[in-house]
This record gives structure tokens, C-alpha cells and sequence, in this order.
């Protein structure tokens, strides 16, 4: 039986293996004659059974042992010999070999010999005179097949012990050549987590398949390299039907539990996010001192540079164990102080500014201003070079930050080399100008004088290609250059363009739209397969996807086609659920309790088209509402609308009950792709009931009465938001002029006009700020009755808030009740700040401001007079039941009819 080990370098021979009788051959100068014959002459009335051919050895060392392959060589043949194997005369091989040997490629010199001579193997060994030890192998080709089946490795430490090795060698080589080798079972011992299946399916050795011994070299390392175990022991034994292999595991423990101790900072669930192990994994040593340097990089970028941390291991019974890593934290080590030198012009002050970095403050405690963050300080040395560029100073240099560190504080040290600042001196196109130089001037916004910028220059040449893109040349490139005047710090910057090829739209793609029909998305494309590539239409498609809302989310991408002259265009989304019904119940201000049921498909069929139905009941309102609309009505971008509503609301003094509904096109006025027109029809029946004995005369004068309604609403609007809840920039402007009565019907006759303009300006951070004015004005034509309920009211959650609902208004003299203007004004200013990114939650801080006045009645004309005013608070969330808003707005003015100082409101649906 032979026993190998593993080992870095191969196997290492454990004990001797079987010896065949040893043949001597009678050495005379006769003989050595016809071998020499033999083997160069007369290779076919040789026996080739036992007929070996030892190359001489292949010496690899860094000390010089002269002759050493041919000593090796001769030694082993001798081994060989003494075994009973007919052996080439190892000078009449060298002869026939020549002092150029190819080890490498042994078809071309030593297999043909090999062949010559008859021989049934031949032997290349190999020496290698490594730092600590020797190795020495020995690997046996079939001069048959070019193969190698077999190779034997030893590992010595005594150059006096290499005869005995190599006498070891060559025994355990006779014991695989002495017969046919063939693998009759591969028996798998001491493990108990990792199946035999696991650890035979990686393995290159198969049974019943030609033992291999270099294959079974690979498969020890192999299952080593599976990091289940300790240790892996490769036996190998005879057997009538060839060679059982065994390998004899031991298996490394699990790890059954991670704990910590001693961490008051950190918590566990964090800690175990660094840590990079699991429980029930096998216990690697290695593994756990990196799992210590992660958590040691960890605190020290939380500022505990004095952290200490050691694993402790229990032993459990079943080879288990117990991980703990217990944990001195020491205190936070802050920056106390950042120096830069070699700064004349940026004072210390304008650079710290510039960087994320920041030493330690009195809010430290709650911040992390302070703490040292490598990956932030390889920013912010980035930061400081990209500042100095962008103010001309293109040669300066900020070197590596030194970080000075005793046990209480850090300082950083930053060594600047600021150079000379550079200014333009000109713009200059060269190359292909589709648009005369000076047009292509205008567009760049750097002017002569100013201080040279990469960054700049970088931005405008982008509007360059933006223009390029337009023109369909999708590929053109701009490459700017410098040129330093002579003499001077002024350059000039050559912008050299390559339009390239003039591209065409080879195909539009669009994957994820699993129940939206093609059709919904493509109409919507500004682009077409066929034409011309244009950049600009491609940014408009990009918005109407976004306006479009079928996608939660979506990407555009451009790639070549099929020749450079051709684009492919992917739209790539996930579409967002269309489908929803939700019940939802809660308090407003103005409603109180309130409970809502509410269906809505905004994609119905696929086709894009919505439809929705509500239904809700509070303290003071009834309403439900059905709105059907197909955005492209006979294929054009015509929107048609029709919608019904049955809505009862009770006011403090009446209670208004309304049935009726509207239908309507809204369609572009090709103006550009943002303005629509609009006419809607309404048919509105209102009675006003429960009304107070004590009302004054414009309510007593109408209650129990039925008035219908019958108005057009004619109205233009540019609508440029980039998406129509949580608005982040664009502008919505708008003018409606409704014409009621007259021809049209009805027991009422009026003109109301109303004007709203709305501007979102997004700030730093995802912040946007949002002003909106709006004004309205209405008439009751001469000799047609306008009703109280026709006329402005402004308060509320929509409005002003802060202030109950319509209580900015005229009021009845002598009274609190609130009859209504012929005139508004709104103004309000809103700053948002997302919370939650990707959660839909946004903050708010508000004014508001407005006024409803103008009436017969009162003879108020004033439009200051009764303004109400706030200042507040809010919170938005686009939850699964749609837009929710809770805001507190405080009052500025108080009104007699409203003596609150402020409230709360909540609403389910949309904002300004």
C-alpha cells in the first residue's frame, strides 16, 4: 500500500511500495556495443516489456551544481535497473539527445526516442532546489499515447537524502507500472456535513476509469480547496480488480453561534452586517482575522481608532464551536484639525468647505462631523483638485492627506501646489461645423477672461453634441484642446468635431410592458424606426414615459446597430401595479371622520385609458364620482373625458346637494408639445336644503329651490411637470373661461374666469421649491340670477390653510356667515424636502395667502381687506391608496369667523 499526503507542492510518498525481482545484466564492452546498435538500428528485434529510457533530469536551482541532471539520471537508472527494468544506457540517451532539451514539448525529441528504442515508458525527472526544501518528482510518459499517467513527488530537506528518495521514487513507480492500473473504488471517509456525492462530483478521478496519479494530485487539492476541511489524506492500496483509492478527511468545525461582548456603541444586527460570516459555516481561522479587520476598518470609520477586538472559540461536543468576538471600543477619535499648506489664494476657510470631511464641532455628538472616512477624504482630495481647475488653475496638485493621529485626536495635513491661473482667451471650431462658428458660440456659455475650467469646457461641448444629436448625427464627438498664448495665461481652446455618420432609427425596443399594448408606449414616442436619430424628440419621449405613469420606473438606452450608420433604441421598465381598490378611513379638519372606497385602473386593457370610481362619506360630505378617459381618442392625441358625480355638503347655514356631470376633449394646439386646449360641457343640478330659519336673504332666497346649471368651460393650459404628483420641476399654467346659461340653458347665468400659474424649482439635494399665484373673477349677466354657491370661498387644505373651509370671504352683515366674492387672490410658496428616498415621503414648509372679496351685498371691494394669511408644516406620502397629506398651518390673521389660531388637516389626494 502507498500513502500520500497533501502538500503545496504535490504528494508526498509515505512508504515504500512492493519491489518486482531484481534482473542483472552483465556489463561488457560487447553489450554496450549492440545496445548502441539496438537502439538507433535495429529497434524491432528489441523487447519493449521492461524496456525503459531515463531522460536525464530537469534542474531547476539558484546555486550551481554542475552536471547534477546527468548524476540524477544516472542514479535513478540504476534504481531502475536494480528493480529489474531493461534501462537505456543513460550516455548513448544523452548522445541521441543533444544539450538542448525539450522538456516542454517531449513529442519532438524524447517520445521519437523512446519510440526508437522499443521502450514501454520513459521517465523525465525533475529537481527543484527551492528556499527551504527540495523537490523531486519523476513523471513516466506512454511513448504509446504521449500521455503521462503517472508522476510520484517527494519533498526532501537533505540533499544527503537523495539517493534514498530517489530509490523511493522509483519503487512507487514500479508499483503503478508493474501492471495495468485501474481505479476499482474511491472510498470516501471522516466526513459527516459534506456528502460523498458533494465531494465525488468535483473530482477528475472516476471508478473503473486508468489510475491517474496526476489527476488524483488535482482531486486532493480540489476537496482541500472546498473549505470544509482541516486536513485531507490521500491512501491508495491494491486490490485483485486494480486501485482503491481512500481519502481520509477531517472535517473543520461549525460555527453555531456569533456573539459579541463589549459593544455599547454598535449594535449586533450592524456588526454582523461587516462581519462577513454566518452562522452554521466552518470555522476558518483566516476567515475570522479578516472578519476582525473588516470590523476593526469599521469602527475606525466611525471615528474608535483605539478599537481593539479578539475572537474567542468555545469547543462544543459534534465538532462544533462558539464565535464570540469580544470588543474594546475605546473612545471616538475625532479630527480636531484640518491644515492645508501651500494655499495663497483659497483661504483655509473656502477649501474646508469644499470637503465632505470635517473636523469635530460641538454637534459631534450627534453628527458625524468629525470622523475620518478614507473613502470620503479620497473624495474630497478630488473635490480640491476639481475646484482649483474650475477656477483656472489647472496645474495645481493636492498631494495624499497626512493623517496625524495620537490616542485623543487626528489632525489632517494637506499639501497644496496651486500653480498659475489660466483664463480663455477664445473659443476655436475646427472640423466638421454643421452651424456657422459664431452660431456655435453662442451656445457655449464661457466668454473671453474667464478662469479656465475642465469641468466647464466638458459641460458646454456636451451642448454641442446636444445640437449634433438633433441633427441626427448620434455619434459625433467634440474634443477639446488647449493652447497657451505664448508669453501669457491666456489659452485658447480648439473644439475639434467628428460628426461622424448621419444616423437613422434602426429599431425601438420596449420590454416590460407585460399587459400595457405596444401601441400605448410607441404613440407616445417622439421618435420613430426609420428617421433620422434626434436627440431632443428622444429627451421629449423620455418625459412622456415618465407623464405617461405606466412604468414604476424605466430606462432608455441608445446602442449601434447593425452598421454605424444605424441606432437601436431598448426601453426597459417595470410596470407599475395599474390596478387598485383601497379603503381608507380618516380625520380632517374640515370633515372630520371620514371613510373612502375607491377603484381605480389607470391602464384599463392595456390600452392606457383610466377609469375610476369613489365613493366617500364623512361628517359633513357625501360624494361619489365615475370618470372614464381615453387619452387618444380616433388615434390622436385627444384626450376625452366623461364623468359623473353625486355630491351632498353640508356648510355650516345649508346643506348644498348636487347631481350631474361633464364630458370633454382637451387636445394640443400644436403650439409645442406642452400646450393643450379644452372645452367641457357641464350639467350641474344643485338644490340647497336644511337651511336655518335665521339665514339672510341670498340663501333663503334659494333654498329648496332645484338650479340647474347648464355651462361650457373653455380653457388653455402649458402643462411642462415632470410628473403629476411630487413635482420636482416644470410649470403648469392655465386660463378657464366657463360661459354658464343663455343658450346653453339652465336657471343660471354667469362668466367666471380664473388664472393659475404654478412654478416647481428643484434646489440642491432633490429639495424643489414651489410658488403658485392664482386669480378669479365672476359675473352674473345682466338679468340672470348668480347663486351664493357660484362665487369664491378660499380656506382650507387647498388654499389657505390654517383656516376652515370658505371662511375667507365676505361675510353677511351683522352676521358670520360667509355669502361669497366676485373676486380671489391666492398666492402660496411651499419648500419640499424628500425624506425616504424612494419611499414617496416628502416634508414641507408653507405660506399661504388669499383673499375672497367683491360683493353687491357688502360693497367690499378691497383686496387686502379680510386676506387671511399662514405659516406651517407638512408631511406627503404617495401611499398604496394614493397621495395622503397631513399639514399644520398657523395662522397669521384672525377672522371673527374663524377665531382658531391654526389646525390640522389631512386629505387623501392630490396637491398644487
Amino acid at each position: 500500500m502507498v500513502n500520500y499526503n497533501r502538500t503545496e507542492q504535490g504528494f508526498f510518498l509515505n512508504r515504500s511500495a512492493r519491489t518486482k525481482p531484481v534482473k542483472r545484466i552483465t556489463h561488457i564492452p560487447i553489450f554496450m556495443l549492440l545496445l548502441f546498435f539496438g537502439l538507433f538500428l535495429i529497434p524491432a528485434f528489441a523487447s519493449a516489456m521492461d524496456k525503459v529510457v531515463v531522460i536525464p533530469f530537469m534542474v531547476k536551482s539558484t546555486e550551481s551544481e554542475e552536471n547534477l541532471n546527468i548524476t540524477l539520471q544516472k542514479w535513478f537508472s540504476t534504481e531502475m535497473s536494480a528493480l529489474g527494468y531493461e534501462v537505456s544506457n543513460p550516455e548513448l540517451v544523452n548522445n541521441a539527445l543533444g544539450e538542448n532539451i525539450s522538456y516542454s514539448e517531449p513529442e519532438k525529441q524524447i517520445i521519437p526516442l523512446a519510440r526508437a528504442n522499443a521502450a514501454k515508458w520513459v521517465i523525465i525527472g525533475e529537481y527543484n532546489h527551492r528556499e527551504d526544501d527540495i523537490q523531486l518528482s519523476a513523471r513516466v510518459l506512454d511513448p504509446d499515447t504521449g500521455k503521462s499517467p503517472f508522476t510520484v513527488m517527494m519533498v526532501e530537506n537533505n540533499k544527503n537524502n537523495i539517493p534514498a528518495s530517489l530509490k523511493k521514487i522509483a519503487e512507487s513507480l514500479n508499483s503503478q507500472m508493474d501492471k495495468k492500473s485501474v481505479v476499482s473504488d474511491i472510498i470516501i471517509e471522516g466526513n459527516k456535513r459534506v456528502g460523498d456525492d458533494a465531494i465525488l462530483m468535483i473530482m477528475e478521478s472516476q471508478k473503473g476509469e486508468p489510475f491517474d496519479q496526476v489527476k488524483l494530485d488535482r482531486d486532493l487539492r480540489t476537496i482541500y480547496k472546498m473549505g470544509f476541511f482541516d486536513d485531507v489524506n490521500l491512501i491508495t492500496s491494491d486490490s485483485p480488480d486494480g486501485k482503491v483509492i481512500t481519502f481520509n478527511l477531517v472535517e473543520k468545525p461549525t460555527i453555531i453561534k456569533i456573539s459579541f461582548q463589549g459593544n455599547e456603541k454598535k449594535k449586533d444586527d450592524k456588526l454582523k452586517e461587516e462581519l462577513g460570516l454566518k452562522a452554521y459555516s466552518v470555522l476558518n481561522l483566516n476567515d475570522v482575522r479578516q472578519s476582525i479587520n473588516r470590523l476593526t476598518e469599521f469602527y475606525k470609520n466611525a471615528g474608535y481608532y483605539n478599537v481593539d477586538i479578539q475572537e474567542k472559540i468555545k469547543e462544543l461536543p459534534d465538532n462544533e464551536v462558539t464565535l464570540t468576538y469580544v470588543i474594546n471600543e475605546g473612545e471616538k477619535v475625532l479630527i480636531s484639525k484640518i491644515e492645508f499648506r501651500g494655499n495663497k489664494v483659497f483661504k483655509n476657510k473656502k477649501l474646508k468647505k469644499e470637503m465632505l470631511t470635517k473636523e469635530k464641532g460641538w454637534l459631534s455628538w450627534f453628527t458625524d462631523s468629525g470622523v475620518l472616512d478614507k473613502k470620503k477624504l479620497e473624495y474630497d482630495v478630488n473635490k480640491l483638485a476639481a475646484f482649483y481647475d474650475s477656477h483656472g488653475y489647472v496645474k495645481a496638485r493636492v498631494g495624499e492627506p497626512e493623517v496625524v493621529y495620537d490616542k485623543e485626536k487626528l489632525s489632517l495635513v494637506i499639501n497644496i501646489v496651486e500653480g498659475e491661473q489660466y483664463f480663455v482667451n477664445d473659443i476655436v471650431f475646427e472640423g466638421d461645423l454643421l452651424r456657422p462658428a459664431d452660431e456655435l458660440r453662442r451656445l457655449i456659455d464661457i466668454k473671453k477672461g474667464d478662469p479656465f475650467s475642465r469641468q466647464a469646457v466638458h459641460t458646454e461641448t456636451q451642448k454641442i453634441k446636444e445640437l449634433y444629436g438633433s441633427l441626427g448625427y448620434a455619434y459625433a464627438e467634440v474634443n477639446p484642446s488647449q493652447r497657451v498664448i505664448e508669453g501669457t495665461n491666456f489659452m485658447d481652446i480648439p473644439l475639434t468635431i467628428d460628426k461622424k455618420k448621419k444616423v437613422r432609427i434602426e429599431r425601438i425596443n420596449i420590454s416590460g410592458n407585460e399587459i400595457t399594448k405596444d401601441m400605448v408606449l410607441r404613440r407616445e414616442l417622439k421618435i420613430k424606426e426609420g428617421e433620422y436619430f434626434d436627440s431632443q424628440q428622444l429627451a421629449k419621449s423620455r418625459e412622456n414615459l415618465d407623464r405617461l405613469e405606466i412604468f414604476e420606473k424605466h430606462e432608455v438606452k441608445t446602442r449601434r446597430g447593425t452598421s454605424d450608420d444605424l441606432m437601436v433604441i431598448d426601453i426597459e421598465g417595470v410596470e407599475k401595479l395599474q390596478r387598485s381598490i383601497s379603503f381608507s378611513a380618516g380625520y380632517g379638519g374640515y370633515e372630520k371622520f371620514m371613510f373612502q372606497l375607491q377603484f381605480d385602473n389607470n391602464n384599463l386593457f392595456g390600452r392606457g385609458q383610466n377609469f375610476s370610481i369613489e365613493a366617500m362619506a364623512g361628517s359633513r360630505t357625501t360624494r361619489f364620482n365615475a370618470t372614464f378617459t381615453e387619452p387618444w381618442m380616433f388615434d390622436r392625441p385627444v384626450r376625452g373625458t366623461i364623468s359623473a358625480y353625486n355630491w351632498d355638503r353640508d356648510y355650516d347655514d345649508y346643506t348644498r346637494e348636487q347631481m350631474g356631470g361633464n364630458a370633454g376633449l382637451s387636445f394640443l394646439l400644436g403650439l409645442d408639445d406642452y400646450t393643450r386646449g379644452s372645452v367641457f360641457y357641464t350639467y350641474d343640478r344643485t338644490q340647497i336644503t336644511d337651511v336655518y330659519t335665521s339665514i339672510v336673504d341670498p340663501i333663503q332666497d334659494i333654498a329648496d329651490n332645484k338650479y340647474l346649471t347648464s355651462s361650457m368651460v373653455f380653457g388653455i393650459e402649458r402643462n411642462t411637470k415632470d410628473k403629476w404628483w411630487d413635482t420636482t420641476k416644470g410649470s403648469l399654467n392655465s386660463f378657464t373661461f366657463e360661459y354658464a346659461g343663455g343658450p346653453l340653458g339652465g336657471d343660471v347665468a354667469f362668466n367666471k374666469y380664473t388664472l393659475n400659474s404654478t412654478w416647481y424649482l428643484p434646489l440642491f439635494k432633490g429639495t424643489v421649491l414651489v410658488a403658485s399665484a392664482q386669480l378669479g373673477y365672476v359675473e352674473g349677466r345682466s338679468g340672470a340670477y348668480l347663486p351664493i354657491y357660484e362665487k369664491f370661498r378660499i380656506g382650507g387644505i387647498d388654499t389657505v390653510r390654517g383656516y376652515e373651509w370658505g371662511t375667507i370671504s365676505p361675510l353677511y352683515p351683522g352676521t358670520y356667515i360667509e355669502i361669497g366674492g366676485d373676486k380671489m387672490w391666492l398666492y402660496k410658496i411651499e419648500y419640499r424636502v424628500p425624506f425616504a428616498k424612494g419611499k414617496g415621503i416628502t416634508g414641507l414648509v408653507f405660506f399661504d395667502a388669499g383673499n375672497a372679496f367683491g360683493n353687491d351685498i357688502v360693497k367690499s371691494e378691497s383686496w387686502k381687506k379680510g386676506a387671511g394669511a399662514s405659516v406651517g408644516f407638512g408631511i406627503r406620502w404617495y401611499s398604496p391608496m394614493g397621495p395622503m397629506r397631513l399639514e399644520y398651518g398657523i395662522k397669521l390673521k384672525e377672522r371673527e369667523n374663524d377665531p382658531d389660531s391654526g389646525k390640522f388637516e389631512f386629505k387623501i389626494g392630490g396637491s398644487f
